[in-house]
């Protein structure tokens, strides 16, 4: 009986003891197999994310042509998956391709000879070379050597003893002829088990050049756009296979670089809403939006009624800095006018920064973060610079240019056992140039961890609108619980030491040394239970938001409280005292907190003497008497209906473990943890 050629196509993220290390679904490969399946009917081609999966498969069924992913998060993986092909099945034909390759020719051909049992390494987009190199596999008659012999466009193999790196050729900017991944049911089975949150393209490209972004190079500077009726197509499609298979999904992943750039990201934006109304989803959409455009990012978010966020990567807010980076920010000014209308509308605002860009000291990057806070915004991530094969700034020239030191440490949850055999991947990460000391990044770190803390939760918004409202600027007054923070000796004092302790235990001189050491036993059990190796910045928020909250709150009061007395005492009001003390009992029972589900969503109440929801209603006016109560009165802080739902279905997926609630506190909005108030 004649049996079909079989490829199988992979997109590998770690996953260990059920926890995905990347949970977004795979959608290159998705793509690749929706040419294939059009162009080579004659083949039978699967798409896996799940390397145990792939090992039951490669072992019962191994493939014709194995076809794997690079990134930093599975590069040992997907080394791991060639030699054991081989292993398996010596006439198969290994193919590995993807971003996570160096820029120079000379850099790529080492890499080549570094990755063993590999046949072939494609570079660019795959879509329509994937199937290229299957049908020329067949042509040559299953013949690896063959194959080989007659050449191959934009990629690298080895031929006769030599390593021939044939040029990238220019990118397909026609994306109307790749059928679409969900409309041909490629990405059906990646809903069963809610495990994975779908991710759309509407368009490809970055004009931008930024040296630390892999598509800051000029192989991606060319825009393409995704029809805009199969976007939405392909929208309603997911959020009806949602509805039937997966409720529990609530999120979408947006993988534009620069959404909402676009005058039809509006109309995209819009159709979204729609779907909202009739299946009650996306609640939540991950994108990174556009960094030239304002005006078409507000009307965006306005039409997903807030699922969609701005997210503003400023990266740094220092001229100088940008400049050596190739980047432009939008003018503070116009940031701080979008910011305040963003408020105004109810929705949040995001930014990002990354520590160890070029020519930044501690006290610039410090200084970014005060600009950032004092504009408004809302939430601010914090990245230690990665050096990613394919962007210019690893190259030997930036690094030595800028006086790059380095680290490696372990990616996310980039772990697993799979037959026996413990695979690591690791990521290099900038932890000192000839302008930041490696004390100012541990230094630098402890800033990133205390505003995650104190300010881009949204907890202490009350506090911070009063401080203001006397004359005290937001980021002070942030500065003054993290001194606090870091002066404790009490839990929160423990949480910083133990926090900055994981910060430097989880650098390594060598991705050797890295897995060496989760290579012993007990470290690789401590590995798996979440203890050491996860995202330190998610893991400390999850314990501040519900395992140390009471104290947590206590220290932040009492640092404001402090600063509020020590710069505006003149303008307190004489009962200060008894209100603050309403305040800050109000600030503590609004949050949902707890180490069990039960705990986190049941009710709380207390009795106060101030209308405390009405005077934050008023704008947090000095003036405090108008709020007094003539009677003491009991509130009730209950969750809404939503957020009790989506913290519970966060939570269940999850677990409440601390490397559950890590995942928790990544995965909801801020506003779901909040209890509304109201008198009893």
């Amino acid at each position: 009986m004649y049996s079909k050629p079989k490829i199988y196509l992979t997109d590998l993220r770690h996953i260990t003891g059920g926890v995905i290390s990347n949970t977004h679904m795979p959608l290159g490969i998705a793509y690749m197999k929706a040419v294939m399946d059009r162009e080579l009917p004659s083949v039978e081609s699967k798409t896996f994310a799940d390397p145990h999966q792939l090992l039951e498969a490669i072992k019962t069924d191994p493939p014709d042509v194995l076809m794997l992913t690079n990134y930093v998060w599975n590069e040992r993986l997907s080394r791991y998956f060639t030699k054991l092909m081989k292993r398996i099945r010596q006439e198969s034909l290994v193919v590995a391709g993807g971003p996570n390759v160096p820029l120079k020719k000379e850099s790529q051909i080492q890499f080549f000879k570094n990755w063993d049992d590999l046949d072939v390494y494609a570079l660019g987009e795959g879509d329509f070379l994937a199937t290229d190199i299957v049908s020329r596999y067949l042509d040559a008659g299953k013949s690896v050597a063959k194959f080989k012999k007659n050449g191959l466009s934009s990629s690298i193999y080895g031929s006769n003893g030599q390593v021939i790196c044939q040029p990238i050729e220019q990118r397909n900017l026609e994306l109307e002829n790749i059928p679409s991944p969900w409309l041909t049911g490629v990405q059906d089975h990646f809903f069963i088990g809610g495990n994975f949150v779908p991710m759309v393209e509407t368009n490809r490209g970055c004009p931008f050049k930024c040296t630390f972004c892999i598509q800051g190079t000029s192989y991606y500077n060319r825009m393409a756009h995704i029809p805009i009726d199969q976007v939405k197509e392909e929208l309603t499609y997911i959020a009806r296979r949602i509805k039937k298979v997966s409720p529990g999904i609530g999120g979408l992943c947006i993988a534009d670089p620069n959404f909402s750039m676009f005058k039809r990201d509006v109309d995209i934006s819009a159709h979204i809403g729609e779907l909202q109304k009739d299946y009650s989803w996306p609640n939540y959409v991950a994108c990174s939006t556009g960094k030239n455009a304002p005006e078409l990012i507000v009307k965006s978010l306005e039409k997903t009624n807030g699922a969609l966020e701005m997210l503003h990567a400023v990266q740094s807010m220092d001229d100088t800095v940008l400049k050596s980076i190739k980047r432009s920010n939008i003018k503070l000014d116009t940031y701080q006018k979008v910011t305040s209308h963003l408020k105004e509308k109810g929705f949040r605002t995001f930014s990002q920064t990354i520590l160890g860009l070029p020519l930044e000291t501690l006290e610039i990057h410090l200084a970014g973060l005060r600009q950032l806070i004092d504009a408004g915004i809302d939430d601010m991530q914090n990245f230690a610079l990665i050096l990613l094969k394919g962007c210019e700034m690893e190259s030997e020239n930036d690094r030595d240019e800028y006086g790059f030191k380095t680290k490696f440490r372990l990616a996310i949850r980039a772990f697993g056992e799979y037959d026996s055999s413990q695979i690591f991947d690791v990521e290099e990460v900038v932890i000192s140039t000839k302008t930041l000391s490696f004390d100012d990044y541990l230094q630098a770190r402890k800033y990133h961890i205390g505003y995650r803390v104190f300010w881009c939760q949204d907890w202490f918004n009350d506090i911070f609108y009063y401080a203001k409202n006397l004359g005290i600027k937001f980021s002070s007054c942030a500065e003054a619980m993290i001194e606090a923070m870091n002066s404790d000796e009490g839990a929160v004092g423990k949480f910083i030491q133990e926090f900055m302790e994981e910060t430097n235990g989880e650098l390594f001189s060598t991705p050797e040394e890295c897995i060496r050491f989760y290579s012993d036993e007990n470290n690789f059990k401590k590995l798996k239970l979440g203890e050491i190796g996860d995202n330190l910045i998610n893991k400390y928020r999850a314990i501040s938001s519900f395992l140390i909250w009471p104290q947590v709150c206590k220290l932040a009061a009492k640092a404001a409280k402090e600063l509020i007395i020590s710069r505006a005492s003149n303008k307190l009001h004489p009962e200060f005292d008894r209100f603050w003390e309403d305040l800050c009992c109000f600030v503590e029972a609004k949050h949902a907190s707890g180490s069990s589900v039960d705990e986190i969503l049941t009710p709380v109440s207390l009795q106060l003497q101030y209308d405390i929801p009405q005077w934050m209603a008023d704008g947090h006016p000095n003036s405090l008497a108008p709020y007094k109560l003539e009677t003491p009165q009991n509130f009730l802080f209950k969750l809404s209906e939503t957020g009790s739902r989506e913290l519970k279905k966060a939570m269940d997926t999850f677990s409440v473990d601390l490397l559950g609630l890590a995942k928790v506190v990544r995965n909801v909005k801020v506003s779901y943890q909040v209890r509304q108030s109201q008198k009893i």
